[in-house]
């Protein structure tokens, strides 16, 4: 039996095991997923695939705690786990080696899950196990002291890593170094984990008469164990919120930007739910976490809804009418002449959008994992109801990243998720009152069960459970107000939408707009809420270009100067990114144009015919369009290595999923990889230009490209064009980067020069932070 005195010290190596071990598991995570994210085009579905393997190696290892658990000895346990602490240290490498880049035509979520197995598995697989494991361990060791605060010790280090990521790490530290340091601590870690099983070995448990006034009573081997419905809970609660999680990053993401800043937030908020629901169980109250879950997830229906803008109070739906009712009654606001009141408007900005988003969320979650921690067995079935609880994530990560993009033709999981939670919210509320206007029999007391039922009304009005049933009443209402709302905001068929689908590279839609006008009806290319591309139906106006691509716009004032420059042998353009292929329309006979895509969703919407027509077209013009299937930088990259391939006079960066930022192809490595592939007069009789699409609601990527321009020591012009709706005509901001000084004199009467401009900001592959170019 070890030394009494050192069973304290025995503990906080237990507590500082868990704690590093649960920092270095979500370290990892963003880390891993930032480095792979330029191999797979930047898309959100790289976060949650990579999400989906950590859940299933969190699953296995806790599969591997119980199974150890219940079927070696301690010494045992402490044998095969010191085993698996070294050949996990033999094989730790923390970021995958380039021989892992893809070719262009594997399936990216196998490729991801495959990577990431052969890679970070085992290590990984080590650091999801310790956390259950030593809790059993310190059950073992300390009887009669709950582990489950050392659950909530462990939750603390996950978030802790995932707010220092983006904030420290990824901001101070390039990959290189963030993944040195993560091995060291993993090494740490390792030899606090060999040193707490070696002391297991030999330890017997500690006398429960000396910590007995310091602990819980001695829970009894003889407890029954839980029943098939518990355990189907334990399941049914962790992979809802999982799939929440999950459903709710991807909703974001694909609007905003696929950084580890987007996928911390949400994983944050999960884990803090995890952290008050089991640190501190008195936190969790049923009732008021349902209300403001249901007021949250009402909201960002709405924002989803109308998007972006001002919303008018009197016209959400249901509960706008009944707010008009009442306002009109009571003779609030103000009123026009015809004696009506008027609609009280309120603002939806990109930042309301996402804390309603997050607040939903985090409410959804925290009904599920407050409920699971109502549910927490005794220590005895500690291991099977981790095991239950990961089983769960895993199920909601495999639903969210391998199911729903198979059969939802959009992100309808999220739509999905949050009409269920409204329902169980509501379902909570009403069940809060109607438990305390209808005794049931499920509730009483013993005691009560033998009272009359004069009596038991009597005994329940002393006791204030009484709620009159005119309050259930006035509840209902406004209840099936919110659920009938929901239901318009989240499953009503968008408007004029002509066709939609989905894959790993995202959703795209394609929709119809000025229907009843012969000569504006156009359809719409778009990537989540972001357009893509537009083309008028007419024939005859097929070939303006639109949206981003005006001849006013940057772009379109250089391949205007090309086209009346013409150099020898035709211009020669390469686009990355396809969209519609607009800039196909400013090509001629004779012309050669190549687009890189990564979605063959894209390319069979652009090239069919059946939709846009602008690839079409330029090829019966007789100009060369062709188009190569892949990630445009791996691509390029293959290219530069392919002697006499011609070079482009024109290259345009344009690749962009939604309003998302794939970083990789604006970082200092890249270009190295672009300028090799631009002309230049000695050889192909003109300097080359690239264009860059800088255009965003929320970041400001002017400012780094030009601190690449300032790097590359390359002049460069910036190109602002105005919005012409009637001519479906977006507002654009383009970056010139050329050497030619014809093209520069060209641009210089439309140049943009911006007031008082922010310091440029260098991204390079091992380094790049959101924080420093948010609007």
């Amino acid at each position: 039996m070890p030394n009494k005195s050192r069973l304290p010290l025995l503990a906080a190596i237990y507590a500082a095991t868990i704690f590093i071990s649960a920092f270095l598991l979500f370290q990892i995570e963003p880390m891993v997923s930032k480095a792979i994210l330029p191999w797979f085009g930047g898309t959100p579905a790289v976060w949650t695939t990579c999400l989906l393997f950590f859940q299933t190696a969190l699953f296995a290892g806790y599969a591997y705690a119980h199974v150890t658990n219940t079927n070696l000895s301690r010494p045992r346990q402490a044998l095969v786990h010191v085993g698996l602490l070294v050949v996990a240290l033999v094989l730790l490498r923390a970021l995958p080696g380039p021989n892992w880049q893809p070719k262009g035509d594997e399936d990216p979520t196998l490729r991801i899950l495959l990577m990431l197995a052969l890679t970070i598995g085992l290590p990984y697989f080590v650091l999801s196990s310790t956390g259950p494991l030593l809790q059993a361990w310190f059950a073992h060791s300390f009887p009669g002291r709950s582990p489950y605060r050392l659950y909530a010790l462990s939750n603390v280090g996950s978030l802790l890593a995932l707010i220092s990521y983006p904030f420290l790490f990824e901001r101070f530290f390039d990959l290189p170094h963030q993944a040195m340091l993560w091995s060291i601590g993993f090494i740490v870690f390792a030899i606090l984990c060999g040193f707490a099983a070696l002391q297991l070995r030999a330890a017997l448990p500690a006398d429960s008469a000396d910590i007995a006034s310091e602990s819980t009573p001695v829970e009894s081997t003889s407890a029954a164990a839980p029943g098939s419905l518990r355990y189907l809970f334990w399941l049914i609660l962790p992979a809802f919120a999982s799939a929440v999680l999950m459903a709710t990053t991807n909703h974001v993401s694909t609007d905003v930007a696929v950084v580890p800043l987007l996928w911390v937030v949400p994983l944050a908020l999960y884990l803090l739910t995890f952290i008050i629901a089991f640190d501190r169980p008195a936190w969790y109250s049923r009732l008021p976490v349902a209300v403001i879950t249901l007021f949250a997830i009402y909201a960002s229906a709405l924002a989803y809804k109308e998007g972006v803008g001002k919303i008018d109070l009197y016209e959400c739906g249901m509960t706008g009418m009944a707010a008009q009712s009442l306002a009109e009654t009571f003779h609030l606001g103000g009123f026009t002449a015809a004696d009506k009141a008027i609609s009280p408007q309120f603002p939806v900005s990109f930042l309301a959008r996402i804390v309603v988003n997050f607040i939903a969320m985090f409410g959804i979650c925290f009904l599920c994992h407050g409920e699971l921690a109502r549910l927490k067995p005794t220590t005895r079935y500690l291991t099977a109801y981790y095991l239950m609880i990961s089983a769960g994530g895993a199920i909601g990560g495999l639903a969210v990243s391998i199911i729903a993009p198979r059969v939802f033709d959009t992100m309808f999981e999220w739509n999905l998720c949050t009409f269920l939670a409204a329902l169980a919210a509501v379902g909570i509320v009403l069940y809060w009152l109607v438990s305390r206007s209808l005794p049931a029999a499920w509730e009483l007391s013993p005691a009560e069960r033998e009272l009359p039922q004069s009596e038991l009304q009597k005994t329940r009005r002393s006791q204030s459970r009484l709620v009159p049933r005119v309050l259930l009443a006035l509840v209902l209402v406004p209840m099936a107000f919110i659920l009938l709302d929901l239901s318009v905001y989240l499953f009503t068929p968008r408007k004029l939408v002509v066709f939609e689908s989905r894959n790993f590279f995202g959703t795209l839609t394609i929709r119809e707009k000025d229907r009843n006008s012969a000569a504006k009806d156009a359809l719409e290319l778009l990537n989540g809420t972001t357009i893509h591309g537009s083309q008028f139906k007419n024939p005859q106006r097929h070939g303006e270009p639109t949206s981003y691509y005006s001849p006013q716009s940057g772009i379109g004032r250089v391949l205007q100067f090309y086209s009346a420059n013409r150099p020898p042998g035709g211009v020669r353009v390469g686009d990355v990114g396809l969209g519609t292929g607009t800039l196909a329309a400013y090509l001629n006979k004779g012309d050669f144009l190549t687009f890189y895509e990564i979605n063959p969703a894209v390319i069979q919407m652009s090239t069919s015919g059946d939709w846009f027509t602008y690839v079409p077209d330029c090829r019966q013009r007789g100009a060369h369009c062709d188009i190569k299937l892949g990630d445009a930088r791996l691509t390029l990259a293959r290219e530069v290595d392919t002697p006499h391939l011609p070079r482009y006079h024109v290259l345009v960066l344009d690749a962009f999923s939604g309003d998302a930022v794939p970083t990789h192809l604006l970082t200092a490595e890249a270009y190295d990889i672009y300028l090799p592939r631009l002309a230049t007069e000695a050889v192909d009789g003109a300097e080359g230009a690239l264009v860059v699409h800088v255009s965003n609601r929320y970041l400001d990527l002017a400012r780094v490209v030009r601190a690449t321009a300032e790097k590359l020591q390359m002049p460069y012009v910036e190109i602002h064009s105005p919005g012409n709706a009637e001519l479906l005509i977006n507002g654009a901001d383009w970056i010139v980067l050329t050497r030619n000084q014809a093209l520069l004199d060209d641009l210089k009467p439309a140049a943009y020069i911006p007031k008082d401009p922010k310091p440029p900001v260098l991204w390079t592959d091992a380094r790049s932070s959101l924080f420093e170019i948010i609007k």
